[in-house]
């Protein structure tokens, strides 16, 4: 099912938390500041998106009832007699019309057990999770702040997550992004400082990865079975696959598996960054080439095959970028949720056209692909010996609730 999120630009940051939690069930959201294309007109977008989704889930605090944008959405499913949900985040005087449909309580309400309300209020209204909802909200949605340090405890060392600050990202052109398209302001959110390593996958697999269904969307599960996918591709060859060394020949599927798995055991809605929160990682307002400035040689990151594979995750520090986070340029590539062709969170539904953009150029690359805001693209059955992936979250629920 695919529901639509309508808010306040000014609450930004809960509205995208929320869309990552239902993300992490299974459900397909549509989000503005994720899902209109470069270059399409923005009302056009808005109308496009409201026609797609099954269900309207609508931000309450005081900005969002000011807001004419947010009643025109709103209004349209109810002549349109489609379900909408109303979410409270604030509180504010509401419409009429709103205050006869049961709303959903996240001001006086534990957000995990708000969110369980709203699973049961969805499902209610006939709009169920699709075949990633195989996790159950309890496991996914603990919310607990101990969620944070949670991930320590599951994953080998090195982890940490780097905070990012909200703030504007200018994409280079190609694929959905026009030569006209201005910047995208991207809300604050939390990425891992490395990429997920060998040993922090093996966690994964020898937890049950590729034998548990739940962790995997209907089209994953199909390609990785059918493929007979049991591990990484390189995951016994001696270039690859040192603890340290970023795990590598993992398809996007296997990567948002991966990200779905440590959701269900942390308790925190974690997945892959779109790719302006990376570009946002790796270089913020400093405006640099690359993540530590505008020189490069080998002592920043690892390319142009100078070690002959991958290297330990932590070998360059000095290729910190402004936030602190490595391994941004250099190594491998990382997939990340955006979609090359529209700009939208890629599906994992069934689609030959699906190409995730990747950024970050590889060990084997040239310098040029190691650029900031390099982008490039592969399809989601990749499983190259230079690519790789990192996580992130919007928020921690320590200092959200």
């Amino acid at each position: 099912m695919r529901l639509f999120m309508s808010y306040a630009r000014s609450d930004i940051a809960f509205a995208q938390r929320l869309a990552q939690h239902l993300r992490a069930v299974g459900f397909d959201i549509w989000i503005d500041v994720e899902n209109i294309p470069a270059g399409m007109k923005w009302s056009t977008a808005i109308q496009e998106g409201l026609d797609l989704c099954d269900g309207l889930i609508v931000v309450v605090t005081p900005d969002s009832m000011g807001s004419r944008n947010v009643e025109d959405e709103w209004t349209y499913f109810l002549d349109e007699s489609k379900p909408l949900i109303p979410v409270l985040w604030k509180p504010a005087k509401t419409h009429f019309q709103l205050r006869r449909i049961q709303y959903v309580d996240f001001h006086q309400t534990e957000f995990d057990d708000a969110l369980q309300n709203l699973l049961n209020e969805l499902a209610v209204q006939g709009l169920e999770a699709d075949g990633t909802s195989a996790l159950m909200p309890a496991e996914l949605l603990s919310g607990e702040p101990e969620g944070a340090a949670e991930i320590l405890r599951i994953l080998p060392s090195p982890f940490a997550w780097m905070e990012i600050p909200g703030g504007p990202v200018q994409l280079t052109t190609g694929g959905y992004v026009t030569p006209d398209m201005g910047e995208t302001m991207v809300a604050s959110f939390h990425i891992a400082h490395v990429p997920i390593t060998n040993a922090q996958y093996a966690v994964f697999k020898e937890a049950g990865g590729y034998e548990s269904r739940k962790y995997w969307s209907d089209e994953g599960w199909r390609i990785m079975s059918e493929a007979g996918w049991q591990q990484p591709a390189f995951w016994d060859d001696e270039h690859f696959n040192g603890p340290q060394q970023p795990v590598v020949g993992v398809s996007w599927f296997e990567a948002m598996a991966f990200c779905r798995w440590l959701s269900a055991a942390t308790g925190l809605a974690i997945t892959l960054p779109m790719e302006q929160q990376w570009q946002r990682a790796a270089i913020g307002d400093a405006g640099h080439r690359f993540p530590w400035g505008d020189k490069i040689d080998t002592t920043y990151a690892n390319f142009a095959s100078a070690v002959g594979g991958t290297s330990p995750v932590t070998d360059y520090p000095t290729g910190a970028s402004p936030y602190g986070v490595l391994d941004m340029s250099g190594n491998v590539w990382e997939w990340t949720s955006t979609d090359w062709h529209t700009g939208q969170t890629l599906s994992e539904a069934a689609d030959p056209g699906g190409q995730p953009v990747l950024r970050g150029g590889s060990w084997y690359g040239l310098a040029d692909f190691l650029r900031a805001d390099h982008r490039y693209s592969g399809v989601r059955t990749l499983r190259y010996d230079d690519i790789g992936f990192r996580v992130m979250m919007n928020s921690l629920p320590a200092t959200e609730d």
